[in-house]
């Protein structure tokens, strides 16, 4: 028997068993992986493995097997293969007179199939992983491609993927242009290999939001806008002053205090621009985790950066 494409099933919700169709699932969390990927330039290379990330639910074997596990039937986690449908449909797109197509296809490929955790890329045999898998698929594989085409149509297929395409190519081309300028930072590939490592995380946290959402029925949280982030900045900068001056009132007075201010106040009124790399060069206990956190923090606020990655050692300040 086989079903209507409406019908496919990603998701059973556990509370009411309302379900969210392949469709529903796949059109969803390719919204959020561009919103994601746009900011590292990887916007349609995302939005395109969202789409058909979860492509191989759209079988009979897939569609039994969530309905037995909905029924509390025995139904064992992993043991259909599902992601080796959208990274075959990607990699058939490529041309191979095309550099810059093989090469969003494999990167596309890889965070697919990848995205229910890191695959091998050989069999204990030596044998690619990949084709292996393809041919596990062989006999389901047609009509699952048929779907997709009916769903979307070749003409925004294709239109997708050649959007792509471009992105991979402006990727290879900045990391040429990066490279040649930095010695002794390795192989051209590895920066290829951390971009593909990140569309993987993307493709990944899209996956799982979109899964939670349904799964406690609330929709997807907005991404904030430009305002609500500089008020958020202000709010925390405001926070890591009040601490500050709880601080100097609960300890004891010392003659190393006035230059640990003046350090935090220069560190804190420091305008490094939107990006740069900069040392704090100061002796131990001159306060560097505090003057750098104002630091970030008036940063953040002032070129409207969205996030804050505070790295310390953990031995010599948390423990």
């Amino acid at each position: 028997m086989d079903l209507i494409k409406e019908e496919y099933i990603a998701h059973i919700r556990r509370s009411d068993k309302c379900r969210q169709t392949v469709k529903e699932h796949n059109d969803g969390v390719a919204r959020l992986a561009k919103r994601s990927g746009a900011m590292y330039g990887l916007g349609n290379l995302a939005f395109f493995s969202g789409w058909y990330h979860d492509i191989g639910k759209n079988t009979m074997i897939y569609y039994n097997y969530i309905n037995d596990a909905a029924d509390g039937k025995p139904a064992v986690r992993g043991s259909v293969l599902h992601s080796i449908y959208g990274a075959c449909f990607a990699d058939r797109l490529a041309k191979d007179t095309d550099l810059f197509s093989r090469l969003a296809a494999e990167m596309i490929r890889i965070s697919i199939m990848s995205h229910h955790g890191l695959r091998n890329s050989l069999t204990k045999d030596g044998m690619p992983a990949f084709l292996r898998a393809v041919e596990r698929i062989s006999d389901s594989y047609k009509q699952v491609e048929s779907i997709v085409y009916e769903t979307y149509g070749e003409r925004v297929i294709l239109e997708e993927f050649a959007r792509a395409c471009a992105e991979a190519r402006n990727i290879q081309e900045e990391i040429n242009k990066f490279h040649p300028k930095r010695n002794g930072l390795g192989s051209a590939h590895i920066y290829l290999a951390l971009y593909v490592r990140l569309l993987t995380s993307i493709l990944i946290d899209a996956d799982c939001t979109d899964t939670a959402c349904f799964e406690d029925n609330v929709k997807i949280p907005e991404q904030m806008s430009a305002k609500e982030l500089t008020a958020i900045w202000c709010r925390y900068r405001v926070n890591c002053e009040t601490e500050i001056q709880k601080m100097l009132w609960k300890k004891t007075t010392s003659p190393l205090d006035c230059f640990r201010i003046e350090i935090s106040e220069a560190c804190d009124k420091f305008d490094g621009k939107s990006c740069g790399i900069f040392r704090l060069v100061v002796p131990c206990g001159a306060g560097k985790t505090i003057s750098a956190l104002r630091y970030a923090l008036q940063t953040a606020e002032r070129y409207k950066k969205r996030r804050i990655f505070y790295i310390a050692p953990s031995n010599s300040i948390l423990m």
